[in-house]
């Protein structure tokens, strides 16, 4: 992988009671603190071994020193909704030269490096690279175009973000590659689905001390 090529992971900052609203009220504010840490722990722990430039965006204001401190660079997000947010990420990399942007959220357990990597590889052969959530939405976006139109005056938070973002794809013209289907941690149902989060809040790990 080459200089032209960008990791960006929007990040929420951890304000307890403010992070994973669902999730909170399935298992209190504090569980879903600990369980929200935990997944952005491991899922920067997979990342800084990717060999590409790597940004952080957080939600309300940069961290002077925390785990996003060593590898990336940090960023605040700009924007009302969250496609203007990742519409203006890529603006700003592409205006920084990079020509392959891969974009993800920050609370998808099942996310592996290798997809990430997977993701840039395919956008050596195709405009747009996106990973479905089973929730309906998608935890990771690529382009080497510029993928506004993917994302402003779109309605989010709903099942069907997924199938209109594909829509809009084709409706551009562009070719798109898709990655296999993961589950991001929103509900308890989701958190069954992992049993080292699930422990966290119901078993004796050093995370639920």
């Amino acid at each position: 992988m080459g200089k032209k090529e960008l990791l960006i992971v929007f990040y929420k900052n951890p304000i307890t009671g403010k992070i994973k609203r669902r999730l909170c009220a399935d298992v209190g504010p504090e569980n879903a603190m600990r369980v929200y840490r935990r997944m952005c722990k491991d899922l920067r722990d997979r990342l800084v071994h990717i060999e590409v430039d790597k940004r952080v965006y957080y939600s309300e204001y940069a961290e002077q020193s925390d785990l996003w401190s060593e590898g990336f660079d940090q960023y605040v997000q700009q924007g009302e909704d969250l496609g203007e947010r990742m519409a203006n990420a890529f603006k700003e990399a592409r205006g920084d030269g990079y020509e392959r942007i891969v974009l993800i959220g920050s609370d998808i357990p099942g996310l592996e490096a290798s997809q990430i990597v997977s993701a840039f590889e395919a956008l050596d052969h195709t405009d747009v690279v996106i990973g479905p959530a089973f929730d309906g939405g998608y935890y990771l976006i690529g382009s080497r175009l510029d993928p506004s139109p993917l994302m402003t005056k779109m309605e989010w938070s709903h099942e069907k973000v997924f199938e209109d973002t594909v829509y809009r794809i084709r409706e551009q013209g562009w070719e798109h590659s898709e990655l296999e289907v993961l589950r991001d941690v929103d509900r308890l149902s989701d958190l069954k689905e992992f049993p080292f989060l699930w422990d966290i809040v119901y078993g004796r790990t050093e995370e639920s001390k």
